[in-house]
C-alpha cells in the first residue's frame, strides 16, 4: 500500500507490517499535477531495476519532487539522469548507530 501527502511525504505499507515512511524532498512547487504519477513511476522503476523498498521511495520521492517544479504533466516527468542528480544532491540521513 502506498499513500503520498504531498509536501508531507508518503507511507509505504508492506504486508501490513513493515511501514517506511518517506518524507518529502523540500522544493518549491509549480505544478502539482501528476506528482503522484511521478512518484508510482520511480517507486515501479526502482523496483524493476531490484532496489531495496527504502531506496524505491526515496527515488519515488525525488520522482515527484522534480515533476512538481516544472508545469505541465509529460514534460515535467524526469528522465533517470535528473533522478540520479537530484538525489546526488540529497544523500540519505546518516542513520544513528
Amino acid at each position: 500500500l502506498v499513500i503520498t501527502f504531498g509536501a508531507a511525504g508518503a507511507r509505504i505499507v508492506l504486508g501490513g507490517s513493515t511501514v517506511l515512511d518517506q518524507p518529502a524532498f523540500p522544493v518549491t512547487a509549480i505544478d502539482t499535477i501528476g506528482a503522484g504519477d511521478a512518484f508510482i513511476a520511480g517507486l515501479a522503476a526502482g523496483l524493476l531495476t531490484g532496489r531495496s523498498w527504502s531506496e524505491c521511495g526515496r527515488m519515488a520521492a525525488a520522482c515527484g519532487a522534480l515533476a512538481v517544479t516544472r508545469s505541465g504533466v509529460l514534460d515535467a516527468l524526469p528522465d533517470p539522469g535528473e533522478v540520479a542528480e537530484f538525489l546526488c544532491a540529497y544523500p540519505p540521513p546518516m542513520e544513528a548507530p
